[in-house]
């Protein structure tokens, strides 16, 4: 790709104006990390939904200062995940990937605060670290949930006020029914 820098200046105490031009050729290259997260293609703000984040080092070498930060939506609530994060709830280091390694993240949350017809965006960086300590993403992935309506929940239970777990034939059992 070449890159094309044009530079138009005047002096204060010429009329006429002056130009300085740079020309620059870098080459662009496919990132060597593939990232991906899958999860629920639709949701309701009551359900859980759980998500895969799988990454692979398809270079010739390792990568080593390697993590995985996941930036959850507004209103997504994070429960759980296998392996556990090691900073906040949402980053997870991997240390060093070697050739050809590959790795998975599972991880659980609600949607408890979201309304329906709103869409919520997952985005994951697979990041690896500089010799200054900066974090710089090597690959990315993004992923939508879209958020229904909650249907009708019917929730039945047995009253029996005397609390024995065998019931006699012809006996009456009351059910409380909540929705």
């Amino acid at each position: 790709k070449k890159l094309t820098a044009v530079l138009h200046y005047n002096y204060s105490n010429f009329s006429s104006g002056f130009q300085k031009q740079a020309t620059h050729t870098i080459r662009l290259v496919a990132s060597d990390v593939l990232v991906e997260i899958n999860g629920p293609q639709e949701s309701t703000n009551a359900q859980s939904g759980s998500y895969i984040v799988t990454y692979s080092n398809n270079s010739d070498h390792d990568i080593t200062n390697a993590r995985v930060q996941v930036t959850y939506p507004d209103g997504f609530l994070f429960a759980d995940s296998s392996p556990k994060p090691d900073l906040a709830k949402n980053i997870w280091n991997v240390g060093t990937l070697k050739q050809g390694g590959s790795g998975k993240i599972s991880f659980q949350g609600t949607f408890k605060s979201a309304q329906p017809g709103q869409s919520q965006n997952f985005v994951v960086d697979f990041q690896v670290q500089d010799a200054q300590g900066t974090f710089y993403t090597q690959g990315s992935d993004s992923f939508a949930t879209a958020i229904s309506s909650l249907p009708l929940v019917v929730v039945q239970s047995l009253d029996n006020g005397a609390n024995k777990n065998v019931v006699d034939p012809g006996e009456t059992l009351n059910y409380i029914v909540k929705y």
